[in-house]
């Protein structure tokens, strides 16, 4: 929300629609060197498809711009579970990220929310769209039935070194009797 005001002048400089892009701020990823917005991209997110779009770079080095919020794009994919990106950026970059044209039957997939499938979409396959989407329930479920796994796990050696340490006194106390006795026996006491 800081940043807001530099995007505002942004937007309005490159022609784009303020008013619909200000509902969507939390979508943009920025460059910023010295306080200075070098560059910005969204991310609009449906289901498990993210859309890659607003891309603005200024003078420099787009492609290292560009490399910059790549990398914070991907970690927020990651953080959602999308298992695909769609984007109808052109530069080269976007190629040589993965970023391939769609075709028919991968428009299929394309959620209504991120644009229409007639537009030429390049795309990028982030995961399997088949497997399971796993929920923080299922992982937290997981995680207790894993912990709970280990620690009967702990418990059951514990109660195997306590017979253990039990015999090792007992054959100690029955070895330090035995060398009293012997010891009584020849008179050493």
């Amino acid at each position: 929300m800081d940043d807001l005001p530099a995007l505002r002048t942004l937007w309005q400089s490159a022609g784009l629609p303020v008013a619909d892009l200000e509902k969507r701020v939390t979508d943009f990823q920025l460059v910023e060197q010295d306080g200075r917005l070098l560059g910005l991209l969204a991310l609009q997110i449906s289901a498990l498809n993210g859309r890659l779009h607003g891309e603005f770079l200024r003078d420099g080095n787009p492609d290292e711009w560009r490399a910059l919020l790549w990398a914070r794009v991907q970690a927020v994919a990651r953080n959602h579970g999308l298992v695909r990106l769609w984007t109808m950026e052109r530069a080269p970059f976007w190629t040589q990220q993965g970023f391939a044209a769609a075709d028919a039957n991968t428009l299929k997939k394309l959620p209504p929310a991120l644009g229409v499938a007639d537009i030429e979409w390049l795309t990028l396959k982030l995961k399997d769209e088949t497997a399971a989407p796993v929920s923080l329930d299922d992982e937290f479920k997981l995680f207790k039935d894993t912990a709970r796994v280990e620690s009967e796990r702990i418990m059951q050696q514990a109660k195997v070194l306590k017979v253990v340490a039990v015999i090792v006194c007992v054959v100690v106390l029955i070895l330090v009797v035995w060398w009293l006795l012997v010891m009584l026996k020849h008179g050493a006491f």
